[in-house]
């Protein structure tokens, strides 16, 4: 991909590569457990991660991961790289999964 960037990609850009998927965490989670039948992990609120930060259940670090959770676009994956998905998404992805 990155070789690709340099013939396609405008100069001094940065491109986000990400899937097609649309998820939350949560559910990218739920999605997964299901897939390797495994139990599916609890929802917990933000404030009851600032709750279990301090209280010490989880480090700092571990909560930022959660805080600082953001949806990231991928067009100019598929604009300027002209990229075209195998899996493009979580569900099709976890199909091929035997």
């Amino acid at each position: 991909m990155s070789f690709i960037a340099l013939f396609l990609g405008k100069a001094s850009r940065i491109t986000n590569v990400v899937d097609e998927s649309n998820l939350k965490m949560g559910e990218y989670f739920k999605l997964v457990a299901k897939k390797f039948d495994l139990s599916i992990p609890p929802r917990v609120s933000l404030s009851e991660i600032k709750r279990k930060v301090e209280e010490k259940e989880i480090t700092e670090m571990m909560a930022s991961f959660f805080y600082e959770s953001r949806r990231i676009k991928n067009s100019r994956l598929k604009k300027e790289l002209k990229f075209k998905f195998k899996f493009p998404t979580v569900e099709s992805t976890l199909k091929k999964i035997n």
